[in-house]
């Protein structure tokens, strides 16, 4: 048994109606303009709207694109991707109605199981709508990877200067959960097991559920080149106006417009030349937290420098014969804190992988400073050759800020997990620059495709909402975006540019 939508159009939206925009906008010229927002009746409405004013030249204006009446009332309730929504509800004609009901036979329809309907089946989801954010995982024994229940786990969370601490215990198949909906941002965790009723820990391996960001890769040349919709009537009117303002440039007093420069030589770059070698000799770099974090949640336990190098990079080889360590087939010399480690230090450091920030593998010894040669000793120096630094492979290593790496009381104890949980993102402010005089901006590149954004803009008694913002550096008309849900649930949206008739 199938059955399909039919679309019934929303009754009486808002309307909203751009007061005050000119077609065309000189470089740097603020924008004053004003949002009128009625109902059906045309009387007032009051609220918040979400307001965009885009550079109509050069922002990625599509026309018929997604906009708040397509996302609620339409895309969301039908299945695979509908190419320009927008279009369905640029009229009300019986045209578009016929189109939509052609919409609604391809993407709305579902599909039933009879078997369901005669004898329901109980059904049990593996995952349960969130209610809130929280920290979840599972805790194993470290050796056979059993679930272990009843274990008592305590986190310690630091949120700027405060240490945020909550305690829980885990259940019958060693899963655990601990509401974080009251944070923002990334964060340093430390999770520790133990027993119930006992002091000593628990040599357990502690699991985090969470989801990775997908892997790099290059971008495809669709999305490095988009291609974004500029009437073709816009450009003419844009270049007969720039001809317009350059001309009322060259008569302004003390300023100069050439219209062709002949570049003689190209000018030195200047600057440091330590940090572009060291950039130009990185063969390998790794995010050690990120790292750990990732292959601990898979379940590997890994608790030193060769163990994670080891997984990480097919080059570089661990010999447990002899406890040393090669990279391309080179002994490896260790940096850290602008010297060369000791015998003594490597040793030490080798069982720290938990203090180190990351790790940089250079490709040769051109990276290396002078300072670095000065404040190491010839004298056990891991055995290395201060005079024949070729023959080695360079490995940097970054410790945490403030963490004494070398100090054995704050390695990580059996049983403890230190970690990045990631929490509600910090919301963003959006800055838009004022240029309130012409000297502030003469000499100021200024290429924003977003001119203004707010998603909370105030309506006045009278309906209206007023914007003030400065243009770009590019003589160019706009596009406004609009958009508000009422508190009757009345939906308003509205695309404007302000070229178009």
């Amino acid at each position: 048994m199938v059955d399909r939508f039919v679309y019934s159009y929303p009754q009486s939206p808002l309307s909203i109606s751009p007061i005050g925009v000119k077609k065309l906008y000189t470089p740097y010229e603020p924008i004053d303009c004003e949002l009128q927002v009625r109902n059906a009746q045309g009387e007032p409405v009051t609220g918040n709207l979400s307001v965009s004013i885009r550079d109509g030249m050069r922002s990625d204006y599509v026309a018929y694109d997604n906009n708040l009446f397509t996302d609620l009332l339409l895309t969301s309730d039908l299945k695979g991707y509908i190419h320009q929504p927008g279009y369905y509800f640029t009229d009300f004609s019986s045209r578009k109605q016929d189109e939509l009901d052609a919409l609604m036979m391809i993407h709305g329809w579902r599909k039933y199981d009879m078997s369901q309907l005669i004898k329901p089946v109980s059904f049990t989801p593996l995952q349960l709508p969130e209610k809130q954010l929280m920290l979840s995982g599972q805790v194993k024994s470290t050796l056979f990877k059993k679930n272990l229940k009843d274990i008592a786990i305590s986190v310690m969370i630091k949120e700027g200067e405060q240490l945020i601490s909550g305690n829980t215990t885990t259940d019958a198949t060693g899963n655990f959960s601990i509401p974080i909906d009251e944070l923002e941002g990334t964060l340093d965790a430390l999770l520790q097991t133990r027993k119930v009723d006992k002091k000593q820990n628990k040599d357990a391996a502690i699991y985090i559920d969470r989801n990775f960001s997908p892997a790099s890769r290059p971008y495809a040349y669709v999305e490095s080149h988009p291609q974004w919709d500029v009437p073709a009537n816009w450009e003419p009117a844009v270049e007969r106006f720039d001809s317009l303002y350059r001309d009322s440039l060259r008569r302004a007093d003390d300023i100069h417009l050439l219209d062709e420069v002949e570049i003689k030589a190209k000018r030195k770059d200047r600057g440091n030349m330590a940090t572009r070698i060291k950039e130009q000799s990185i063969d390998a770099y790794y995010n050690v937290r990120q790292s750990l974090d990732l292959l601990r949640d898979q379940g590997k336990v890994v608790l030193t420098i060769p163990q994670l190098m080891e997984m990480l990079n097919p080059l570089f080889y661990w010999d447990r014969s002899n406890d040393s360590c090669t990279y391309r087939q080179k002994p490896i010399c260790y940096i850290m804190d602008n010297h060369i480690l000791t015998t003594t230090e490597v040793n030490m450091m080798l069982t720290e992988v938990d203090g180190l920030a990351s790790i940089i593998i250079g490709k040769g010894t051109k990276g290396i400073d002078d300072d670095i040669l000065q404040n190491s000793k010839v004298s056990d120096t891991n055995d290395v050759d201060v005079t024949a630094l070729d023959k080695y492979s360079i490995f940097y290593l970054i410790p945490y800020h403030r963490r004494d790496v070398l100090n054995k009381n704050q390695s990580q104890a059996y049983g403890t997990r230190q970690t990045l949980i990631q929490s509600y993102t910090r919301p963003l402010e959006y800055y838009s620059p004022a240029y309130p005089s012409r000297e502030l901006y003469m000499d100021k590149p200024d290429k924003r495709r977003t001119l203004y954004w707010n998603p909370k803009l105030s309506i006045d008694g009278n309906g209206n909402a007023t914007i003030r913002c400065y243009n770009n550096q590019y003589t160019t008309p706009l596009v406004i975006q609009a958009e508000m849900l009422g508190g009757d649930g009345k939906i308003g949206s509205v695309t404007y540019s302000s070229l178009e008739p």
